[in-house]
């Protein structure tokens, strides 16, 4: 099913990003705090909203909304710097909803790349049935995560 391929592709993620770590010791979006706390500790300014409720989330959704959370953190601080982030979490009866909002960085040249980045989100993403986009828009840059509660084909229940 999806969620055994997650959980496989979590195992093999682990031991390329964070040895040591199995897929169900991971933290889920619940202990999102500790990652704004880091980015604030970097200078940015995080404002954080949440509608819906986060513990209602499924553990394998859950578990990558926060790696993709990481990410996308890090994403904004390697290329824009220090900048204010806005992030809302949405969860409604089928999705999950992640979106981070920044100001593009003055210095509009391309930015090197390296890590995992918007390719990995994408993967992530669709792993569980869902999508990642991102771009620039009117100065500010938006990445946008909707992961479906259920897998495609599966009840909840």
């Amino acid at each position: 099913t999806g969620r055994a391929a997650l959980e496989d592709l979590d195992r093999v993620l682990g031991v390329l990003r964070e040895p040591g770590s199995a897929a169900r010791g991971r933290p889920g979006l619940d202990r999102a705090e500790r990652l704004f706390a880091s980015a604030r500790g970097a200078g940015a300014e995080v404002a954080v909203r949440v509608v819906g409720a986060l513990d209602a989330l499924p553990g394998p959704v859950s578990r990558e909304a926060y790696r993709m959370t990481q990410e996308a953190l890090t994403n904004v601080l390697r290329h824009a710097g220090p900048v204010p982030i806005e992030v809302v979490f949405t969860v409604d009866a089928r999705a999950l909803s992640l979106d981070f909002t920044n100001p593009l960085p003055r210095d509009a040249s391309p930015f090197p790349g390296g890590g995992s980045g918007l390719r990995g989100l994408r993967e992530r993403a669709a792993v569980l049935g869902g999508t990642a986009t991102a771009g620039a828009r009117d100065g500010r840059w938006r990445l946008h995560v909707r992961l479906p509660l259920e897998a495609p084909g599966e009840a909840r229940g």
